[in-house]
C-alpha cells in the first residue's frame, strides 16, 4: 500500500479547526510532512463587525469570551504542556509538523519550496485561491472541504444562505480543487437535516465533524486505490458575502426551525 505524503494549508481560528485537522493528522500523523498557517485575509476589526452582523451583539459578546479563552489557554500551554490545542500551530508544535511560512499561497518561492519536499496531497482551508501552479504541486491534488452540497451555495458563508433561502438541510462536500472556485470532483457529501435549536456554531461543528471523517476516508481509500469520484452536474450557484436583508431571513428562518 502507498503512503501519501501530505501538506496542510490553512488560516488559523480556534473554534473548528484544530479539532477537525487534529482527528486528520491523528490517524495520519507518519504521512503529514508539513504545514502553512495563513494570515486572516481580513483584519480583526472586520471580522468581528461580520460576525455581531450574523449572529447579533448578544451571541458575538459570548463567542468573544469564547475565543479570548481558547487563545489564553492555547497560549500558557505552550509553557504547561497541555495535551489539548486550539490553534494550528499549536497542533504543529505538539505533533513535530514542520511550518512553511508565506502570506501569499501563490509566491513563487513558496511554491518552488513546496516543489521541493515532493508532496502526494494538500488539504486546504484556505482564503486565498490557488493558482493553477499551486494546484498542480501535490500529485494527486488538493482537497478542500466546503459546507454545502456542492454544486449548490459556492462561494462564501453558504449555510447562511442556505438557512436564508429556506433549505430543510445542508450538508458538506469534500472535493478536489480547480481554479475556479468551489468547483472540482466530488470526492464525498453528507447532508444534515435542520431542525429545532440548531445554531451555526451548532451546525459548523457538525461539518467539519463529517468532513474529518469523510477526509481520512479519502487518504485510506487513496492508499488502496479505491477512491471513486464524481462530477458536479447542474450549474450550481455562487455567493458572496449576506446583505442586511439575507441576514434577517437567516435569523428568522433559524429561529423558526421546528
Amino acid at each position: 500500500m502507498r503512503i501519501v505524503r501530505i501538506f496542510i494549508v490553512s488560516m488559523e481560528e480556534p473554534f473548528f479547526l484544530p479539532g477537525f485537522f487534529e482527528k486528520i493528522i491523528e490517524k495520519n500523523r507518519e504521512k503529514i510532512v508539513g504545514m502553512t498557517v495563513l494570515p486572516p485575509k481580513e483584519s480583526l476589526v472586520k471580522i468581528m463587525l461580520n460576525e455581531i452582523r450574523v449572529n447579533g451583539l448578544g451571541n458575538f459578546s459570548i463567542k468573544g469570551l469564547k475565543f479570548a479563552y481558547l487563545k489564553s489557554v492555547d497560549f500558557f500551554g505552550n509553557f504547561l504542556q497541555q495535551k489539548k490545542v486550539y490553534s494550528l500551530r499549536g497542533l504543529a508544535k505538539k505533533y513535530s509538523i514542520p511550518v512553511i511560512e508565506t502570506r501569499n499561497v501563490n509566491d513563487e518561492k513558496y511554491i518552488e519550496k513546496l516543489q521541493g519536499i515532493n508532496l502526494d496531497l494538500i488539504i486546504a482551508q484556505s482564503p486565498q485561491v490557488f493558482s493553477k501552479k499551486l494546484l498542480e504541486v501535490a500529485k494527486i491534488g488538493c482537497i478542500n472541504k466546503h459546507a454545502s452540497l456542492l454544486p449548490k451555495y459556492r462561494g462564501l458563508h453558504p449555510i447562511v444562505w442556505a438557512i436564508a433561502n429556506g433549505e430543510k438541510e445542508i450538508g458538506v462536500t469534500v472535493h478536489f480543487m480547480e481554479e475556479k472556485v468551489d468547483s472540482g470532483p466530488v470526492i464525498a457529501q453528507k447532508s444534515f437535516r435542520l431542525k429545532k435549536g440548531d445554531t451555526i456554531d451548532k451546525l459548523y461543528e457538525k461539518v467539519f465533524k463529517e468532513a474529518a471523517v469523510l477526509i481520512i476516508k479519502a487518504i485510506k481509500d487513496i492508499e488502496e486505490k479505491k477512491l471513486r469520484t464524481f462530477r458536479q452536474k447542474g450549474k450550481g450557484s455562487y455567493y458572496s458575502v449576506p446583505d442586511k436583508e439575507t441576514i434577517v431571513k437567516f435569523r428568522k428562518n433559524l429561529a423558526g426551525l421546528k
